[in-house]
């Protein structure tokens, strides 16, 4: 199963940042994709999953089992930039 980011279900914005659809930055799949903004150089180590904006996707498999998320990310140079993935 395969999905783009900019698919989401819901945008939660949190802590003043919220996930924006951009189409800058050339070569990206469908010509757009999602940045958090406002890029103010902060660095949010703890307590991000209350912080920090999130997209949410409703995904449904047929088949219970182990998956794996593999996530594709690109940033500027010295850009800050993370991500994270849960259940």
């Amino acid at each position: 199963m395969t999905f783009e980011a900019e698919n989401y279900n819901q945008n939660i914005s949190r802590g003043g940042y919220s996930w924006s659809l951009e189409n800058t930055i050339p070569g990206s799949s469908d010509g757009i994709y999602l940045e958090a903004k406002p890029n103010n150089d902060a660095n949010i180590d703890t307590g991000y999953v209350s912080t920090s904006p999130e997209t949410q996707y409703k995904i449904n498999f047929n088949q219970t089992g182990t998956y794996f998320v593999w996530l594709l990310q690109s940033g500027l140079p010295g850009a800050n930039s993370a991500q994270s993935a849960r259940q």
